[in-house]
C-alpha cells in the first residue's frame, strides 16, 4: 500500500505511486486523497497553500510538492554522471537512468 510522504525520498516516484493507486482505486478527488497521505515537511507545505491552490492537484503536485522536494538540476546531473550498473537488472537500470535526463531538465 501507499507510505506517507514527508520529504525525504524521491518525491518523483511517490508521486507516481499514489497517482497508480488512485487511478486503480478511480479515486475522483486526488487533491483530497494526496493530502491523507502527507506528513512533516509536506504537510506544512500544503497547509501554507491558499485555498483555491489546495483543490487543484496539478499545484498540489508539481508547483507546490514536486518543487519543495525534488532536486535541484546539479544534484540529478550529478546523479546522472554517476549512474552504474550496480547488480540490477538492465531493464531497471535503464528506467532509473532515464529518470535523470528528464529530471536534469
Amino acid at each position: 500500500m501507499l507510505k506517507v510522504f514527508s520529504g525525504e525520498g524521491d518525491v518523483g516516484a511517490w508521486i507516481q505511486k499514489v497517482e497508480l493507486v488512485a487511478r486503480l482505486t478511480k479515486v475522483t478527488d486526488f487533491a483530497s486523497f494526496l493530502l491523507l497521505y502527507l506528513e512533516g515537511n509536506t504537510l506544512a507545505v500544503y497547509l501554507e497553500m491558499g485555498d483555491k491552490e489546495k483543490t487543484d492537484a496539478t499545484v498540489i503536485k508539481h508547483d507546490k510538492v514536486i518543487e519543495a522536494f525534488a532536486c535541484s538540476r546539479f544534484v540529478a546531473f550529478s546523479k546522472l554522471r554517476s549512474c552504474k550498473l550496480t547488480g540490477e537488472p538492465v531493464d531497471v537500470f535503464q528506467m532509473r537512468l532515464g529518470e535523470w535526463p528528464e529530471k536534469v531538465g
